[in-house]
């Protein structure tokens, strides 16, 4: 996927590839969200952001660390940016209050992706940064599916669906909106409920046909996704 400059809106721009990154001009600062996974992308990604803002770039929040969100960390820093991630925010939301009206909700949340996520969302714009908790078909959670990972995937879903965004940025990938969301929780509700009542029959199920077209290798993410769920235990779950 060939890297795209794609305004959000008047003050949001995203680096669209196959890992994002996201500014907001806030009126005294660029805020940028997520930092690709190759650092020598840093003065490619400076010349996008001075194309669109005179700002400076004082903040990069990290929506979680793994280290295909981090390599221009310390590029940033360079340039006088101050990381903020899951652990800055001691447990609770925190909003980021911009000199032109917008304003930037975190959000941090533990045991979706990682254990340690940030929701962005800007209220004003209706556009959510939700890292690789939407990961286009995928069930986000790394290791073993278990009973707590479930109910906090669903969760953090329900929280994103109620926000209403009009845009949503994924970690990877296409933007998408909040009908992608309602459809990857109910397809991972129904695969729950047939692993816990008719286990035998969840390799058997294909992907529903509102997916199929859904960006890249669907039955391969499909796949994954059966044997993730195969590892919450049938007598675990509750429904």
């Amino acid at each position: 996927m060939k890297p795209v400059l794609k305004k959000l809106s008047d003050s949001i721009y995203l680096r669209n590839a196959v890992d994002n990154l996201g500014w907001v001009d806030i009126g005294n600062q660029v805020v940028v969200i997520d930092a690709l996974e190759d650092a020598d992308l840093g003065e490619e990604v400076l010349d996008l952001i001075t194309r669109t803002t005179d700002s400076p770039i004082l903040t990069l929040i990290n929506t979680h660390r793994h280290s295909d969100h981090m390599a221009l960390n310390s590029f940033f820093e360079e340039k006088g940016a101050e990381v903020i991630s899951f652990h800055d925010l001691k447990g609770s939301e925190q909003v980021i209050q911009g000199a032109n009206g917008l304003s930037l909700r975190l959000i941090p949340l533990s045991k979706t992706h990682s254990n340690k996520d940030i929701l962005v969302f800007i209220p004003e714009e209706s556009i959510l940064f939700c890292g690789d908790i939407f990961g286009w078909g995928l069930v986000p959670w790394e290791g073993r599916l278990r009973q707590e990972i479930y109910e906090n995937i669903c969760k953090t879903y329900e929280l994103m669906i109620g926000l209403n965004p009009k845009i949503v940025v994924p970690g990877h990938g296409p933007t998408c909106t909040v009908d992608e969301l309602k459809v990857w929780l109910r397809y991972f509700k129904q695969l729950v409920t047939i692993q816990r009542e008719n286990p035998e029959k969840l390799s058997e199920t294909p992907p529903p046909q509102d997916m199929v077209h859904w960006w890249r290798f669907v039955e391969w993410k499909h796949q994954f996704s059966l044997e993730k769920i195969k590892t919450l235990k049938s007598n675990e779950i509750q429904l």
